[in-house]
């Protein structure tokens, strides 16, 4: 959870500074939605918001992985690009983004799964 954490912080962050100079700023509020009630409007800067979200979860879940914070993964299984330049040495360990993509897309996709069910059930 710390990774998903600094995330979504990561993301509200991103979010004021792309917003900056609009109407609505990415202004968050203490109540469970953070954003508040704009976050029930079908728009593209909710659309924006929701997709920065992801990719800040899933790199923040890639780098817990890397640096060995999580025992549900560890350095990424990617081998040396091709196009690499030659003088560069290819070694290391990297971002899991393939675990962290996946976590990701499991843990932010769990609400509208839940929602489905109740609507089917």
């Amino acid at each position: 959870m710390p990774a998903i954490s600094r995330g979504a912080r990561a993301a509200i962050q991103e979010c004021k500074h792309q917003f900056r100079n609009r109407r609505w700023n990415c202004s968050t509020v203490d109540d469970v939605s953070v954003f508040g009630p704009i976050s029930n409007i079908g728009s593209p800067e909710i659309a924006f918001v929701y997709a920065l979200a992801a990719a800040a979860a899933s790199s923040f879940i890639a780098r817990a992985c890397r640096d060995g914070q999580l025992a549900s993964c560890g350095c990424s299984r990617s081998l040396r690009p091709t196009k690499l330049n030659e003088d560069w040495t290819w070694g290391g360990c990297g971002d899991d983004m393939e675990f962290g993509y996946k976590f990701s897309q499991t843990f932010i996709d769990t609400k509208e799964k839940e929602k489905n069910v109740a609507l089917v059930g």
